[in-house]
């Protein structure tokens, strides 16, 4: 007999050549842990009406099994039972199970429907990562977890209903999830796991409940359609690579509570405009903001500073130093001597007063100039013109022949304007373009 049963346990069934389809008996009530793994031939499974209980990989790597009907007493299903059945189409959970253990259909890559039924409180973790054929999925009322990477790796997921009763979405619950829309999270969340919606890259818009004061680490990392976030007003931590990769993200409204921002929160963010920094704000990344080569009004400690646009054309280090600079009033000390010119001249044209740049600005005045006057930053030339710097006849000459290699017209004129007022040409009309 292929069914080793004991007292109503089916403890194993031995495959048979060319058997693909096979009745449980009616005396089982339990199937046991990895009973019928690894049935490479099996297409077909009838199950008895008086089940209760499905074993730990019951059913795990059933390559071949497309149906299975679960009975309606069915309470208890254990972990990975469905694992790696690949070709397994559809599946309906008994209404008596309350929770879906973890990697229950782990890897089923042709499953694209399930019917979950009410009563149910926990996804496990890693539920349904990889059913890559899944589309749409509704969650009943009553589920307060979704469990760690439950939907990882679920490319064609596309519709997701939340419960209103849920509270916490687990790490990497939705990572990878590119089809994915969704606009809101229901109100009674307080928790978005770590990476919960990384590289969920059809989310246009978020509206994030007010239960929730800490945003995880990446959480919407590399989200690049993310065009909108409306934050909660009771948050108080955004960490690290929250938003990092979000490039489509014009503009956000960090909340006034908001007292820390964690390491690359904002980086990459290459449409951002503008950012905002609350008052209260009391620790900020050295590297918080950086590869957002749109950002153009920062605005920090009751101050708004333009960023010249040259400053795109910094490296993230770069750029990094310039928008901590603004909010810390400190530049590191190891930068090289070029970065330090850089940094300068880009702090200089939003017009802050650090006594970093002052030092800078005695003993660094030409190298600064001559920066500006080759990104063809006019403002900025005529800023550090009429800025008291004294700078000699050879000073201008050497920046004028900059203007001349980089073709900076504009600055160019600036600059034989002001040697014309030391009556320093020897030839009067001077150099042209």
């Amino acid at each position: 007999m292929p069914f080793q049963i004991d007292h109503g346990i089916l403890r194993v069934y031995e495959e048979e050549p060319g058997v693909t389809a096979v009745t449980v008996p009616d005396e089982v009530r339990q199937i046991a842990a990895g009973a019928f793994g690894t049935c490479t031939e099996l297409t077909r499974i009838t199950l008895p009406d008086g089940l209760e209980v499905i074993g730990r990989g019951a059913f795990e790597d059933c390559v071949r099994l497309t149906q299975l009907e679960l009975p309606a007493g069915v309470t208890a299903i254990g972990k990975g039972a469905f694992a790696d059945c690949f070709n397994l189409e559809t599946l309906t959970i008994p209404p008596g199970v309350t929770r879906i253990e973890p990697e229950l259909c782990r890897g089923c890559r042709r499953l694209r429907r399930v019917t979950l039924p009410d009563g149910l409180a926990v996804i496990g973790a890693g539920a349904f990562r990889e059913c890559v054929s899944l589309t749409s999925i509704r969650l009943p009322e009553g589920i307060d977890e979704i469990g760690a990477d439950a939907f990882h790796g679920c490319e064609r997921l596309r519709t997701v209903t939340l419960p209103r009763t849920l509270l916490r979405i687990g790490d990497l619950a939705f990572v990878q999830c590119g089809e994915l829309v969704l606009d809101a999270l229901p109100a009674r969340v307080k928790r978005i796991g770590v990476g919960a919606f990384r590289e969920c890259i059809r989310l246009t818009e978020m509206r994030l409940p007010e239960g929730i004061i800490e945003l995880s680490p990446y959480a919407f990392y590399g989200c690049s359609g993310l065009r909108t976030v409306t934050l909660p007003e009771r948050l108080m931590l955004i960490e690290a690579g929250a938003f990092c990769g979000c490039t489509s993200l014009t503009d956000i409204q960090i909340p006034l509570c908001v007292t820390s921002i964690g390491p690359i929160a904002f980086a990459q963010c290459e449409s951002l405009t503008a950012l905002d920094l609350p008052p209260g704000l009391h620790s900020i990344a050295a590297n918080a903001v950086c590869g957002c080569p749109s950002l153009r009004t920062y605005r920090c400690k009751g101050q708004t500073y333009q960023i010249p646009p040259f400053v795109r054309t910094f490296s993230e280090n770069w750029q990094a130093v310039v928008f901590h600079a603004l909010w810390s009033g400190s530049v590191p000390d190891d930068l090289t001597r070029q970065a330090r010119c850089a940094v300068a001249a880009a702090l200089f044209c939003t017009g802050c007063d650090l006594p970093w740049l002052r030092a800078v600005l005695r003993t660094e005045a030409v190298r600064i100039l001559r920066f500006l006057t080759i990104h063809n930053d006019a403002k900025g030339v005529r800023q550090m013109l009429d800025s008291g710097v004294c700078f000699s006849k050879r000073d201008l000459y050497v920046c004028v022949h900059a203007a001349q290699e980089a073709a900076a017209k504009e600055c160019y004129v600036l600059l034989l304007d002001a040697l014309e007022a030391r009556g320093a040409f020897a030839d009067p009309r001077g150099p042209r373009l």
